[in-house]
């Protein structure tokens, strides 16, 4: 009788992790207003951290990390729009949609998910606020 025991392929869990990046990415690339940087001419990580002084190891990652949502391309060192940040993820445009979707991130209570499902008591947010652009 054999006693040992399969382990477990890890897969599920990877992707998971690699979900969980992509919505930290985007989020934060909406909480920088990433795309309206681009937008503005900085097409270029040296040329927003230049300007904002931000980190540049973060903000190459970061950029790349939105091209591979396919949320901006990427031609040597400069990074384009695609059609659809143009259109929903240019702050100020009345397409803009950047408020609606960090309010969908907000709704699980800054990491208070557990405490919500235990107590039935959902967060009440601005939601009239989180809907103008």
């Amino acid at each position: 009788m054999d006693t040992q025991q399969e382990i477990p392929q890890i897969a599920i869990i990877g992707e998971i992790e690699y979900s969980l990046f992509q919505i930290g990415a985007f989020r934060a690339a909406l909480e920088l207003e990433l795309w309206k940087k681009v937008e503005s001419g900085e097409d270029m990580g040296e040329k927003i951290v230049a300007r904002e002084g931000w980190n540049p190891a973060g903000v190459r990652l970061l950029l790349d990390a939105i091209c591979a949502l396919k949320l901006l391309t990427k031609a040597g060192d400069r990074y384009t729009l695609v059609p659809e940040a143009d259109f929903y993820l240019i702050p100020g445009k009345p397409t803009y949609k950047g408020n609606l979707l960090l309010y969908e991130y907000h709704w699980e209570g800054d990491g208070q998910l557990a405490e919500i499902i235990r107590s039935g008591k959902r967060p009440v947010g601005d939601v009239v606020g989180c809907l103008s652009g």
